[in-house]
């Protein structure tokens, strides 16, 4: 018998919230409802046209109204899984995690994990401390003479500055030689990495309690827009997956995460643990792993399963439009 379950899946004008919900719509094991969630009203994002109904929440930087609105549409939609998108979500949904009703499933690692994903320093720490291979990374404080520090640390140009808690792309820059530290005042709180050879991988990955590895996707990510996989090919490679299962248990992964690499040859270095599903998750589900699927079996309470064999698939996207008529 198809079971039936409703869903709630926020930021839902986001590539990332339109992703999972072309994914739950492409499975027929459960009967699934879908509410939308956003700050924007219904008519000014496409992604509440994919939805069954939608509910406009105050922005999660008005935690308490966030939390109040959120638990109020979990409870008047009966909701049984709860599906965050936006890294400041996870954040503060998972320190609220026991003011849920225990029938919902709210998909958000434990609150220790968050923390050290969403800070980029303390995920290069958790590498290092891990031995999983990473690239020289270092922060730079307010005042601090950065070409000496780059000296002691070991670091050459070129080098990328990206902000500790940055998310999505924003406030990346490249920085080819001395003249060029000039943009860090652009970044708050930045770090300066070394740039890395190579192409660009992102693992997506699903896990259950405890970072038990049930899938895990390599993907390269040939052509980006915005920091989102715009052009990607997924590939095999055991030696990356293993590294994946590592940071998994490490950090004790719950559901969906995306873990982003370089490779150059035969050498991988690991840079970012993105917490949540990835706006490439298109390209993992035409390979044949459909993760939002285990989410809801995850829900559900029934066995989730191993998904770790795949196709290889090449994904080209292109823009669709949503229309409203209002009057």
């Amino acid at each position: 018998m198809v079971k039936k379950m409703n869903v709630a899946v926020t930021a839902a004008g986001s590539t990332n919230a339109i992703s999972v919900i072309k994914a739950l719509r492409c499975q027929s094991e459960f009967d699934v409802a879908i509410v939308g969630l956003d700050l924007n009203r219904r008519t000014h994002i496409a992604g509440s046209a994919f939805c069954d109904a939608f509910e406009t929440v105050p922005p999660v930087a008005e935690e308490p109204a966030y939390i109040e609105a959120v638990l109020g549409i979990t409870w008047e939609w009966k909701i049984d899984l709860l599906i965050p998108i936006l890294d400041a979500e996870l954040d503060v949904l998972a320190r609220h995690r026991n003011r849920f009703d225990p029938r919902c499933c709210l998909l958000v690692s434990p609150h220790e994990t968050i923390a050290c994903c969403n800070d980029k320093e303390a995920t290069i720490r958790f590498f290092l401390d891990n031995g999983i291979p990473t690239l020289p990374t270092v922060a730079v404080p307010d005042g601090t003479p950065v070409a000496g520090l780059l000296e002691e640390k070991g670091l050459r140009y070129p080098l990328i500055a990206k902000p500790r808690r940055g998310h999505g792309g924003r406030d990346v820059h490249v920085i080819m030689c001395e003249e060029d530290l000039v943009l860090l005042r652009r970044v708050h709180d930045p770090l300066l990495q070394q740039m890395a050879d190579g192409l660009e991988y992102s693992i997506d990955i699903f896990c259950e309690e405890g970072g038990r590895l049930r899938a895990a996707v390599p993907r390269v990510r040939l052509e980006l827009r915005a920091g989102i996989c715009y052009k990607g090919r997924t590939e095999r490679d055991p030696a990356m997956v293993d590294q994946a299962r590592r940071i998994a248990e490490g950090l004790r992964i719950l559901g969906p995460a995306n873990i982003q690499c370089f490779r150059s040859a035969d050498d991988v270095r690991f840079t970012e643990v993105n917490p949540r599903f990835s706006a490439g998750l298109p390209l993992t589900v035409a390979a044949g792993v459909n993760t939002p699927l285990m989410a809801l079996r995850l829900a559900a309470g029934r066995p989730v399963g191993a998904a770790m064999e795949f196709e290889i698939v090449t994904m080209c996207r292109y823009w669709q439009e949503v229309f409203y008529h209002e009057y």
